[in-house]
């Protein structure tokens, strides 16, 4: 039997302060054992209670920038949608972050205050 990886996505998030629809969250890669797996993401988006054709999608979300850290203070804006899509990169990691962000969002009892 192989000796397979299992990696989970963690998020961890909560609303800015001062702001409504407004979450910031962090994104990482962990293995069974906890470790971090591969780069850390952090996210911003505005979200709002109801879907809207202005939202990705037509979902919830109106705004959002991910953010890839690839050494200390130096990020790679992966994604940045502002009712348009002004970046999102296509590669199979950046997308399969992008829907994990994505489907957590659509779930607003995520957040905390």
């Amino acid at each position: 039997m192989e000796n397979e990886e299992k990696l989970v996505i963690r998020i961890k998030s909560r609303r800015m302060p001062n702001s409504e629809d407004w979450v910031k969250g962090t994104v990482v890669n962990t293995n069974v054992n906890g470790e971090t797996v591969g780069h850390k993401y952090s996210f911003e988006a505005k979200v709002y209670k109801e879907n809207s054709s202005l939202g990705i999608y037509g979902g919830s979300v109106r705004d959002l920038t991910i953010l890839k850290h690839i050494r200390i203070k130096q990020d790679i804006e992966l994604v940045k949608y502002d009712g348009v899509w002004d970046a999102c990169s296509q590669d199979e990691e950046t997308q399969k972050v992008l829907n994990t962000i994505l489907h957590y969002l659509s779930d607003i009892k995520n957040f905390k205050d």
